[in-house]
């Protein structure tokens, strides 16, 4: 939770699905944007193949929290008002980390999130491992 003289996430625009700040005192600390799907999303793939609704993906992008504000709740108010947004709109959140970043997959693993595949993520010409999750499906259970 963001300590007292915070504000929690709010809507910021409407660029593709929604976007949220957190902010503490009045100073940007968090980010997470609610995306449309681009053309070539691995975790769409990864759902398609699996049979799940592709449909109703929502991709979850960009999300940051400054290392001053990191322990205090940002990332997991980041990630519940992200959530929630999905399931408002009966999408499914779905997003990709890389595999080497194990506190990350802790952390979305922690809140509920589920792996559902392997991918690569492609950086100029390097190569990382990557892990497709995706979040609670709308009304709070994990089927589709």
């Amino acid at each position: 939770m963001p300590k007292t003289g915070s504000s929690g996430p709010t809507p910021t625009s409407a660029r593709r699905r929604s976007q949220w700040v957190s902010r503490i005192d009045g100073h940007p600390v968090g980010h997470v944007a609610l995306t449309r799907p681009g053309d070539r999303e691995d975790a769409v793939e990864i759902m398609a193949q699996k049979g799940m609704p592709v449909e109703r993906s929502a991709v979850v992008a960009r999300l940051f929290v400054l290392p001053a504000a990191r322990g205090r709740g940002v990332g997991g108010e980041l990630m519940r008002t992200v959530a929630v947004a999905a399931s408002d709109l009966s999408l499914i959140p779905i997003l990709e980390v890389l595999a080497k970043d194990r506190a990350a997959l802790r952390l979305y693993e922690d809140r509920g999130w589920e792996p559902i595949g392997e991918t690569t993520h492609r950086h100029g010409s390097r190569s990382y491992s990557a892990v497709a999750l995706r979040g609670p499906s709308a009304g709070g259970g994990s089927e589709w």
